[in-house]
């Protein structure tokens, strides 16, 4: 019988970095399958994952939770018929709404091995406090990650645990290092409470927005540092895979924090870079200006290029 895991968490909490590390060290007499759902109009986690060894299926441009529930749905029950995995990993977007989420799964009629939520240690100690969707994740797990444990103090530690405990006493909860996941904390996570769950009642719309750019230029990687060192505010996350003159780099970026490592060369060879949060429209023409700059010597080359970016910036608007 075919049983779902759910990864969930806010956008940079490490969720894809530790889906890599369970999938790495997985029994390989299981059967499995991994559904992975990006915010942005283009995935970058799903280029990451070897799927090679695993079915991987991508699931771009809105959230499961609602634009995307239906296509979640269809994902589900053809992985069952045509592959029948012992377990799908479903990896959502940082900002799917559980509650929701839970009721699309449930017209599934899979059952629910657990519900993983990823935090933030090093984002929460920025903040010392959970923002309402990582609340609702929480209430709903049955297993809490609290990633990047080594970017925090002992003191931080205990005070996010009490703060998970608070909102789900029921939950375990585990902290790790680079998403480093033991499988069978993952495996023996205990199934979540949903009995006598209420569905969801609201239509909810996302605050958040996403800008995917494109460009198959050679990016400067001293020009893609500062970028990333002098991110807007409003950019919560952000994430890509470039060409550079050393190679493909692929970087993240999430609450003041970045880092760059070598990636493998896409199929089309179309660098892409995708930045998430509460976008302003300078923004948008910043990150426009900032990544043509890298890419180009001039501001006058790759007016083809350029167009197309301007076009997906006023488009993301939508």
């Amino acid at each position: 019988m075919t049983e779902l895991i759910i990864l969930t968490g806010y956008l940079g909490s490490g969720k894809t970095t530790t889906l890599r590390h369970v999938l790495a060290h997985l029994p390989e007499a299981m059967r499995t399958a991994v559904i992975i759902n990006e915010y942005a109009a283009a995935g970058i986690d799903g280029k990451i994952i070897d799927n090679k060894k695993y079915t991987v299926k991508e699931l771009e441009n809105g959230c499961i939770c609602c634009t995307r529930g239906r296509d979640l749905k269809q994902q589900i029950e053809q992985l069952k018929t045509l592959h029948n995995p012992d377990v799908i990993l479903v990896e959502t977007t940082g900002v799917a709404e559980p509650e929701p989420l839970l009721d699309i799964i449930a017209e599934t009629h899979t059952p629910i091995k657990s519900v993983v939520t990823v935090l933030d240690a090093y984002q929460y100690d920025k903040k010392r406090t959970l923002g309402d969707v990582s609340k609702r994740q929480i209430k709903l797990s049955s297993l809490v990650i609290i990633n990047k444990q080594d970017l925090v103090g002992a003191d931080v530690l205990e005070q996010l645990k009490a703060e998970v405990h608070a909102l789900n006493e029921h939950t375990h909860v585990c902290a790790t290092k680079h998403g480093a996941l033991s499988t069978t904390t993952l495996l023996n996570a205990p199934a979540p409470q949903l009995e006598g769950r209420k569905k969801a009642r609201r239509v909810h719309r996302h605050e958040t927005s996403s800008l995917t750019l494109h460009t198959k230029k050679i990016v400067r990687l001293p020009e893609l540092e500062k970028l990333l060192s002098h991110l807007p505010s409003d950019v919560a996350r952000a994430k890509g895979i470039v060409r550079t003159p050393h190679g493909y780099r692929l970087f993240q970026y999430a609450a003041g924090l970045y880092t760059i490592e070598p990636a493998k060369k896409p199929a089309d060879s179309t660098g892409v870079l995708v930045f998430i949060g509460p976008l302003r429209m300078r923004t948008r023409l910043s990150l426009l200006k900032q990544v043509h700059a890298a890419a180009h010597k001039s501001m006058t080359s790759g007016t083809s290029e350029l167009f197309s970016n301007t076009r997906q910036v006023f488009k993301s608007l939508d």
